[in-house]
C-alpha cells in the first residue's frame, strides 16, 4: 500500500474495509503487456538458442537414413555445426562426451541475428525415428539482450530445406524490458537460413502470478524487430486476455477497450 492510500486509510477510519489494498501494479494493463512482451521474447531467444544447437545434428546421417545411427554421431554433427556458425573465431569452446557436449560461449554472434552469447550450455542428444531429441540445460546464459536459464527438450526436424525444433520447456529469464519471469510449456520454432518463425502456448509467472501466453506467427529475420503479422494472447486478472499486435519496432496492445503501445528494443528491418 503507498503512502497516499494510507492517509486515505486513515481519513476513512474507522472504516477498515476501504484499507483493502487492492493488488500490486503488476495488475494494470500496461505492466501485464510489457511482462508478456517479455515473456515473448525469453521465449523466442531461448527458441533461438535451441535451435542452434541441434541444427546440423543430422549432418552425419547415413545417405539412407532420415537420421544419425547414434546419439553420439548427433552430437558430432551439431558439435562441428556450432562453431562453424559462429564469430569471431575462437569465441566458443566445445567438448564431447559421448552424446553429451557441453559449450561454452564468450560474446559469440551467430545465425539469423543472435548476438552476445555467453555462457555455458549443456545438450545431451539421443535419435529415433521421430527425429533428433536434445535435452538443453544452462543457467544465467546470456542471448540478443535476455539473460535465460534453460530447461528444455527439443524435437529436431528438417524438410524440404525448412527447420523445425518442437519444444517442451521449463525455463526462466530476464527480458528487453527488465522483467524477471519463468515460462513452462511448449511451442515450435521453424526457420530457414535467415528467418525464424515462433508459436506457442505456455504459462508465464512474473512476480508471483501467473500468465498464460500464446503466440501465433511470430517472425524474425536477421535479429530485426518482429515481422507484421505476429499476434500473441497474453491472460492476466480475472482472465482479461491482451491482445499484443507486432508491427515492427512497435508492440500495439488491447483489452477492455483500453490500449497503447510498447517499444522493442530491436532494429526495424530495412
Amino acid at each position: 500500500m503507498n503512502a497516499r492510500s494510507f492517509l486515505l486509510c486513515a481519513a476513512l477510519l474507522p472504516s477498515l474495509a476501504a484499507c483493502k489494498d487492492t493488488g500490486d501494479a503488476s495488475d494494470d494493463e500496461p505492466t501485464a503487456a510489457s511482462q508478456g512482451t517479455d515473456s515473448v521474447q525469453v521465449t523466442d531467444d531461448e527458441a533461438s538458442v535451441l535451435s542452434l544447437s541441434v541444427d546440423g545434428s543430422d549432418a552425419q546421417k547415413p545417405v539412407a537414413e532420415a537420421v544419425p545411427a547414434t546419439g553420439d554421431a548427433a552430437a558430432a554433427g551439431a558439435m562441428a555445426r556450432v562453431s562453424a556458425s559462429l564469430s569471431p573465431p575462437g569465441c566458443e569452446t566445445a567438448t564431447q562426451a559421448g552424446s553429451i557436449v557441453t559449450y561454452v560461449f564468450n560474446e559469440c554472434t551467430g545465425p539469423r541475428g543472435l548476438v552476445h552469447l555467453t555462457g555455458k550450455l549443456v545438450v545431451s542428444y539421443t535419435v529415433d525415428t521421430a527425429g533428433v531429441h536434445a535435452h538443453a540445460t544452462a543457467t544465467d546464459f546470456h542471448v540478443n539482450e535476455s539473460t535465460v536459464s534453460i530447461d528444455a527438450t527439443a524435437v529436431y526436424k528438417e524438410s524440404a530445406g525448412t527447420k523445425t525444433v518442437t519444444v517442451a520447456t521449463s525455463g526462466s529469464g530476464t527480458g528487453p524490458l527488465g522483467h524477471e519471469l519463468s515460462h513452462q510449456g511448449n511451442y515450435t520454432l521453424t526457420w530457414t537460413g535467415t528467418c525464424h518463425t515462433l508459436d506457442g502456448t505456455w504459462s508465464t509467472t512474473a512476480n508471483g502470478l501467473s500468465r498464460s501466453t500464446t503466440v501465433s506467427n511470430l517472425s524474425r529475420c536477421q535479429g530485426f524487430c518482429p515481422a507484421a503479422g505476429g499476434v500473441v494472447s497474453h491472460t492476466y486478472r480475472n482472465g482479461a486476455t491482451i491482445t499484443l499486435t507486432y508491427q515492427g519496432a512497435t508492440v500495439m496492445w488491447a483489452v477492455n477497450g483500453k490500449s497503447g503501445t510498447i517499444q522493442l528494443v530491436c532494429t526495424p528491418a530495412p
